[in-house]
């Protein structure tokens, strides 16, 4: 079972979910971001946007969430050398499309949400490999930054 949480973008801020933090929807409208810490109300924003969660995390331990830009290494299984020349550093925005969330980036796109965490972490763990020695593989997957806090990480998408 994934987890299900958000994050929000408030005012131009994004406010995580957490153990000490959290955050409803409210107003008359539907449009603000309360935030708690506890049982006390610590502010009220409006809200710009609302993310979830994955339910995966990378090669770090980060949570990857709508909106997050993936670093992805491509490699040959066979002798981790580098796919094509310029496959490392391959960046992909994560999106939730059509019920389900999408890594996409250039004319490659692949679907995150039929996996759960250890199905995911065979792709970036050094030991995987597949039936076929000239197939490639995913390692080095990593969040570094997203659409709000990085728009220049989108600028060669």
């Amino acid at each position: 079972m994934r987890e299900i949480k958000f994050r929000a973008l408030c005012d131009g801020e994004l406010i995580y979910q957490s153990a000490t933090h959290s955050f409803n929807i409210g107003g008359p409208h539907g449009d603000e971001c309360l935030a708690w810490l506890g049982f006390d109300l610590i502010g009220s924003k409006k809200i710009d946007k609302l993310e979830q969660y994955t339910g995966l995390k990378d090669t770090n331990g980060k949570e990857i969430y709508d909106g997050d830009v993936l670093s992805v290494d491509w490699l040959y299984q066979a002798n981790d050398k580098p796919y094509i020349s310029d496959s490392t550093g391959i960046k992909f925005i994560v999106n939730w499309s059509q019920g389900k969330f999408i890594a996409s980036g250039g004319t490659s796109s692949f679907d995150l949400s039929e996996i759960n965490q250890a199905t995911f972490e065979r792709f970036w763990r050094e030991d995987y490999r597949s039936a076929k020695p000239e197939y490639f593989k995913m390692v080095n997957i990593k969040v570094i930054g997203n659409i709000h806090e990085n728009p220049e990480l989108l600028e060669d998408l």
